[in-house]
This record gives structure tokens, sequence and C-alpha cells, in this order.
């Protein structure tokens, strides 16, 4: 082979060329080299590597929260909405990765090395900065807020003299409002702005030709990116603070700098609600306008769209509602739409049309329980405000029954509705009383044709909610349908947070479902294999299918008309007791005088003898008691119960107070016969007793004095059959007193055959002990739909405001069966005891209803078996007996 020195030259060349590259690149590697093609390296690899990735890496995470976040537009939506810690787990990959990237590149290409960044006095990579500042934002949305704060003062301390030290101090200030740290936030922003209104001096006076002076305080340059967070950030701070005019104005600020036009829209949406919070709706109205724009959000805009219209008052917008309304895509948002109607009208002053369009909202209302909850309240607040208490009191139930935790008002529509049930039952009771009765009243053809024509309409009114339900599930179908088709891209299982949202949102709204056919119907038809339908005979079947298609019929209406004189006596007696009620909550509890009234004079227009007769005329009395109406009440009493209290009270306007007086005398002389009857002086009790009985109707003890008669007597007399007599006067004269339940216990006795006044008997299966001897407690039971902590609290005012002898301690106590009941502690013997018991009785004063509770006195060790077996009923047999 002939040797080419051409060649020769040109390998030898390569060689050279190659190694001087190898070793260029080798040396561009260093950190320690302050020269372009170092710079040129390591800065390329930090903003591509490190910066971007990361960035990228928050961006996707970011978007994919936001995307799946659901903005609550029944408040004033925040300003930035930062991941909760629930929401965080899904983004920590992310995260973590971003900052690996970031430390990587910190450790590798800082110039120079960042070994020990506190003896570092200069950075050459200007993307270093970059990445610190992503670390601490990754760190910020983590929720690690100590970190984030470290790489951020760090960042505003060692880069100084460049932009990103502004960017360092904005999330240091978000980080303190992110921990109520308003004040230390505000000191930042504040020099933030100030900052920024000196370069905006330097910018104005580089424009003028004669004034060319350097400001060195003015520091790096700030961009208009950085002055809009800042704005931003300003309004969120003044936000949280309720410092509305504050976030007004940073806002303002905020939206003049916005760059990107869907981040404006919503911007513009916060501001629209601060205004209508201020009552500024000129102001409001042009916001809504500027958020409802093409670039906006779907949801900002469809809320602005309707915000708009209800803040405006302009009745023309109406029409863009009614628009709304009939596109097919907003079906799943009729609720609100509706909602927004109803507004305009009430503005319009048109009643019945608001209510109409507040109807259909809570028709439409499938998942959204807020928008329920709201059209019901809306409702009920029109209701009650027009003093129809009946309707207002079912809507603000209804509304109770959808509040959700953040609901602003939801205790106080609660208390509504608790107290204006008791009235709804009594006015509802007295009407469909007042309507048997009438119906009662019909010949039996007219009767009959009556409840035809009620079925008719009955089954009409079914017919059409059927109809309503339908056309409201073809909506929501149709709705489905297009939202689908839309969103084909987005499916649901590809995603597990909002996999996991849908099945607990599913959960939330039908609770636990198996996996069957028809599981949303609530009579589906079930195939079983061991019924043969051909089992049946015809007829069965049909009686079978007609029984399950229709329930009512004139049978089952009749049931409930009061046919004989019995039934109908029973009906007038709910009807009077009824209206009594009413009345008395019409004007102690919502002070409608009028309202009240109207209930007591249907009482006396019904001229029936009844103990309600009596009290309704007093309590109109007492309504007009200033008025001329008042002598025609008071001459009413007189004449038709001239020896009743009230008619005394007028005759002796100091009645009361001596009824008082010998009710304090009438107990201590009971407690003095009931000691003579526990030292076994039977005759003597029954002597004195005897008296009271024959001559003294108006005694306050007088049921105790009954029963301690026949008690006496008892003991005296073997024939327990001659007691019977003395036990159904107690029945007849207190029937709904404890001791008409004791004599009908006695009676009950008596009639088996077996007494318990013989000496020695003695219940083998009473566990508790007969020794009653020493410290004694009284326990208060609860009715039913009492709260423990109520009777706490009356009975422990009672015992501080009118039970003086002693000092005595009030709780609640819980049965091993979990039943709530009142101890009262402690007493030294069953006397005093007895003294606090009568009291009680005798408290209504202090006590109101809570006096008819059932009271007992228990010795200590009696107290551990009560609580451990829980049988009141078995205790209330073993006091009778023993004390």
């Amino acid at each position: 082979m002939r040797y080419n020195p051409l060649f020769a030259f040109m390998r030898t060349s390569l060689y050279i060329f190659l190694t001087s590259m190898l070793l260029l690149l080798s040396w561009a590697c260093s950190t320690e080299n302050n020269t372009p093609l170092n710079r040129f390296y390591h800065q390329t690899t930090a903003k591509y590597n490190g910066h971007f990735n990361a960035k990228e890496l928050l961006r996707v995470s970011l978007k994919t929260y936001h995307d799946s976040r659901k903005e609550d537009f029944y408040t004033i939506l925040p300003i930035f909405p930062v991941p909760s810690e629930k929401d965080v787990k899904g983004m920590l990959p992310a995260i973590d990765t971003a900052v690996v990237k970031c430390s990587k590149v910190i450790l590798n290409h800082s110039m120079p090395t960042a070994e020990n960044m506190f003896y570092k006095s200069v950075e050459y990579n200007k993307w270093i900065d970059e990445n610190w500042l992503t670390v601490g934002e990754a760190f910020f949305y983590r929720r690690d807020y100590q970190k984030a704060l470290d790489n951020f003062e760090f960042v505003k301390r060692f880069f100084e003299k460049d932009p990103s030290t502004y960017e360092a101090s904005l999330w240091i200030a978000r980080i303190y409002i992110e921990q109520r740290k308003y004040a230390d936030a505000k000191l930042i922003l504040d020099a933030l702005n100030e900052r920024a209104e000196l370069q905006k001096d330097k910018k104005i006076k580089d424009y003028i030709p004669f004034i060319k002076e350097k400001n060195p305080e003015a520091g790096p340059e700030m961009s208009k990116k950085l002055q809009y967070e800042i704005h931003r950030t300003f309004a969120d701070l003044a936000l949280r603070r309720r410092e509305y005019d504050l976030a007004i104005e940073g806002l303002k600020l905020a939206i003049a700098k916005c760059p990107v036009a869907k981040e404006k829209a919503r911007l513009n949406y916060i501001l629209a609600q601060l205004y209508q919070q201020q009552n500024l709706m000129p102001e409001a109205t042009q916001r809504y306008g500027k958020a409802y724009k093409a670039a906006a959000s779907p949801e900002i805009a469809f809320n602005a769209r309707l915000n708009r219209a209800i803040v405006s008052g302009d009745q023309r917008l109406m029409g863009d509602l009614q628009k709304m309304l009939r596109d097919a895509k907003n079906a799943t948002f009729k609720d609100q739409i509706y909602y927004a109607m109803a507004l305009m009208e009430l503005n319009k002053g048109n009643k019945d049309l608001a209510k109409s369009h507040l109807t259909s909202s809570a028709f439409y209302s499938n998942n959204n329980k807020r928008q329920r909850a709201q059209s019901y309240e809306k409702l009920g607040d029109i209701s009650f405000a027009d003093k129809n208490y009946v309707h207002a009191q079912k809507y603000y139930d209804s509304s109770s029954r959808f509040i959700t935790d953040d609901y602003p008002n939801g205790e106080q529509i609660k208390s509504k509705a608790s107290k204006l049930a008791d009235l709804v039952k009594a006015i509802e009771t007295a009407q469909f009383e007042d309507s048997v009765q009438r119906i009662a009243a019909l010949s039996e053809k007219d009767r009959e044709d009556f409840l035809k024509e009620t079925l008719k309409q009955i089954k009409r009114e079914e017919q059409r909610r059927k109809e309503l339900e339908a056309a409201k599930l073809l909506a929501l179908q149709q709705s489905q349908t297009t939202t689908t088709t839309g969103n084909a891209n987005k499916f649901i299982f590809n995603n597990p947070k909002l996999r996991e949202d849908g099945f607990n949102e599913f959960r939330k709204n039908w609770g636990v479902r198996e996996n069957t056919d028809d599981w949303r119907r609530s009579e589906r038809i079930i195939l079983n294999a061991n019924i043969d339908p051909l089992s049946q005979d015809s007829t069965q079947q049909a009686a079978t299918g007609a029984a399950k298609k229709d329930t009512l019929s004139i049978a089952s209406l009749l049931a409930n008309i009061p046919l004989t004189p019995e039934a109908l006596k029973s009906s007038q007696e709910r009807l009077l007791d009824a209206l009594y009620t009413s009345g008395v909550l019409y004007k102690e509890i919502l002070n409608e005088g009028e309202l009240a009234a109207a209930q007591f004079l249907a009482i006396l227009e019904m001229n029936l003898n009844h103990p309600t007769d009596l009290s309704a005329a007093f309590q109109l009395y007492k309504i007009y008691e200033n008025g001329p109406e008042a002598a025609q009440y008071k001459a009413y009493i007189l004449k038709k119960y001239p020896s009743s209290d009230a008619a005394n009270f007028f005759r002796d306007p100091d009645f009361y107070v001596k009824q008082k007086l010998s009710a304090q005398k009438d107990q201590a002389a009971y407690l003095a016969l009931l000691e003579k009857y526990e030292q076994a002086y039977y005759a003597q009790v029954l002597s004195a007793t005897q008296p009271i009985v024959d001559n003294d109707p108006s005694n306050a003890y007088r049921a105790e004095y009954l029963l301690l008669n026949a008690l006496a007597f008892g003991q005296l007399n073997e024939n327990k059959q001659l007691l019977v007599p003395k036990l159904q006067r107690i029945i007849d004269e207190k029937p709904k007193s404890d001791q008409a339940v004791r004599a009908q216990e006695m009676i009950q006795t008596i009639q088996k055959g077996v007494s318990k006044f013989e000496v020695g008997t003695k219940k083998e299966s009473s566990i508790y002990s007969t020794d009653i001897s020493g410290t004694q407690f009284v326990i208060v039971l609860l009715d039913e739909d009492e709260e423990a902590d109520d009777l706490r609290t009356a009975v422990a005012n009672f015992s501080t405001k009118a039970y003086k002898t002693g000092k005595v301690k009030v709780s609640v106590k819980t049965t091993v069966a979990e039943n709530n009941f009142v101890l009262v502690a402690d007493f030294p013997s069953a006397k005093i005891a007895w003294d606090y018991l009568n009291a009680y009785k005798a408290g209504f004063e202090y006590l109101d209803d809570y006096q008819n509770n059932k009271i007992y006195i228990i010795s200590q060790e009696n107290l551990k078996k009560l609580i451990e077996s829980s049988k009141f009923d078995d205790y209330k047999a073993f006091f009778i007996d023993n004390y």
C-alpha cells in the first residue's frame, strides 16, 4: 500500500481535534471556572433539566387539581385556591420529583460549587435562583411551610440584586397568609408595593430627556407579571382579613395587570361578589358582565350570567334566564336558574310567581343540597312574613334536612323549624278534626259523593307528580348525554381521584347499594323461582295487583270519619285541645295576639263543657286586658264559672298570692300526716284526711290526700275489695296524676286477689334494698323528646332559686343501657329529700312543663343498682311501696 501524506495529515488532524474537544468539554463541566463556555453549559442544564422540567411537573399537577376542584359559588371565591391536605396527597409524586430534579441541579451546576451555600458570596449561573424558587414553591404546595420558608429566605438574602428576591418575598408573604400571620404578610406586601412605586417613578424619569439620574435604591427591575401577583396577594390578604374595601382596590389593580384572560374573568367575578356584598349593585352588574366572557370557565360564565340578572334588577334579562332554562345542557342547573328567576320576581314584588319558581328550584335540585336548602329557606321566609306559619315550618323543616355543615345560618333554620313544629301539629290536628266533623255532619249520599271527588283529586295530584318526575328525569338524561358527548376524552376511570370522588358522591346520595338490577326503583319487580304464578287464580292476582296499585278507597277514607257519638266526642276533645294549644303558642312564642284570639274564639263558639272553654275565655281576657273587649270575657267567666280560680281572681286580685300561701300550708299539713302514716298511725291519718277528701276539692294536694286516705283505709281493713271505690275516685277526679296511675295498679292487684298491704308481703324479684336509711338522692326522669341538658338546666335553676334549704349538686347521669336522667345530690335523710320533692311538684314558676316529670327518691346503694339495670318502671313500684 502506497503511503499517502495527505491522508496521514487528515487522520492526525482529526485525532488532535477530537482530543481537544474532549479536553474542552471536560474543562467546560467544571463549576469553578467562570468562562462563557462554562456558563453556557451549566445554565442550559440548569434551565431545562431542572427548572423547566420541575415547573412542568408542578404545572400539570396543579392543573389536574384545578380541573377536578369544584368551586363553591354560594360563598366568595378564594383568590388563591390552595390544595388541602387531602388534595395534596395525589400531587406528592410530582412535587417530590420536582424537588429532586432542582436539588440535583443546584448541587451539580451551581457556579461555584454549592456544597456549602453559607460560604458562597457569588453565583454565576443565572438559573440557579430559579431552581431555588421552584424547590420552595414545591414545598409550599406540599404544605411543608417551614422548608419552603427556609428556601425563600435564602433566595431573598443571597440573590438580593436579582428580581428573584421580589418573588421570594412574595412567596414568604403567601406562606404567612396561610399560617394566619396576617400582620407579617402585610409588612412584606407594603414593602413590595413601595419598591414597585419607586420603579414607576424611575421609568417616568427615564422618559423625560433632561432627567437621567439613577436611583440606587430602586433595586432590580420588577416585571409586570410580578406586580400582578403582588396585587393579587394583597387582595387575598385583605379578603381573609375581611377588609373588603382594600380587597376591592387590590383586585382592581390585579385585573389591570392580569396577563391571562381566563384568570381575569375569575378575578372580575370575585370583585363582583364583593361589590354585591357591599350592596354596590351597579358596580357588581358591570363586573359580572366582564366575568361573562368567552375566555371564562363554563362555571364562572354560568354563575356570572345568573348573578348579573339578579343584581341588575333589569327585567329585560329575565328573557336571558328563560333562554338558559330552555338550553338542554343546563338541565342539571335548572334549580339555580329558577332560583335566580324567583329573586328577580321578588324584587318586582311578585310573590306568587316567585314562590312558583322557588318550588320548581327545589323540585329540580337533585344532588345540589345547598341549593335545595336555600330554595326551601326562601319559601319559608316568604310564608313566615305572610304569617302562614304552617307552610313556613314545613319549608324550614325541609331546608334543615338538606343543610350542610358550612351553611351560613343553618342553626337558625333548624331552631325555627323546631319552634314551629308544635304549633303546626296543633293547627293541622284542629283542621283535620274540624274537616272530618263537617264530613260526618253530611248526609250519607253527600258524604259518599264528597269522598269520591276527594279520591279523584288525590289520584289527579299523584298523576301530575309522576308526570313532573318523568319530565325532570328526561331532562337530566338529555343533559348527561350532552355532557358525556362534550367530555368523551375525560374518562373517569382513568383518573383515580375523580373515580374516588364519584364513588363517595354516590354513597352520599344513595347509601350502600348492592349491585342488582333496578336498584334505583323503590318498588322493583323481584322474580322468585320458588313462587309459581299459576298457583293463584285470576281473582286473587287481580285483587293483589289492585291493592298494590291503589291503597286508597272510600272505605279507607271513611275510617277516619267520626260517625258514632263516642268517636265524635273524642274528635271534639282533640279539636278543643289542638285549638287551645295553637292559641297559646301563637300568643307566647310568636306574639301574634290576633291569631291566638281566633283560636280561642273558635273554642268558645263550640259551646262545649270542656276545661279549655274556661281557659280560652281567660286567655281572651288577657289578650284584650287593656281594651273594651276584656269586660265581655270577664262577664262570661263570672257567669259561667263563678267558683273558678279565674272568677275568684276577678273578685280578689290577690287571690293567686293567697292561693300560693294556702298551697304552702296544705303542703306542710300533708307532710305532717305523711310522717304520721310512716309511723303507722293509720286511724289518725284516716280521720284527718277524710274531711279534706269530703269537703276540700280545691286543696293543692288533693290527689295526694286521696291516695293517703285510701292507703290508711287499706291498712285498717282486711277486705281489700272495700278499697276499690276510694281508688276509683282518685282515677275519676285526677285521671292524669301519678296517684291515679298508682290507684289503677292497686285495683288490678286487688282484682287478682293479692294485697300489697299484707304484713310481710314482699316482691321476691325486687333487686333493690329496703334499707333506705342514710344519704338519699333525687332522680328526675326525662319525658319523650326532652334533652337531658335542658332538664338539668331547669332543675339547677329551680334548686338555686326555689330550694334554699340547702345546696345540692345537679348533674346528668347515664345508665348502662344509655338512658339519661338527672341526679340531684345529696340529702342527709329521706325526710329532707321529700321536702325537695314536694317543693319540686309546686315549682311550676321555675320548671314550667318539667314540673310534671317523674321524680323519685333513691338511696346510694339502690342508685348503683338502677344504673346497672336501667329499669325505671321497677324502681317506681319500689319507690311507692317503700317511700
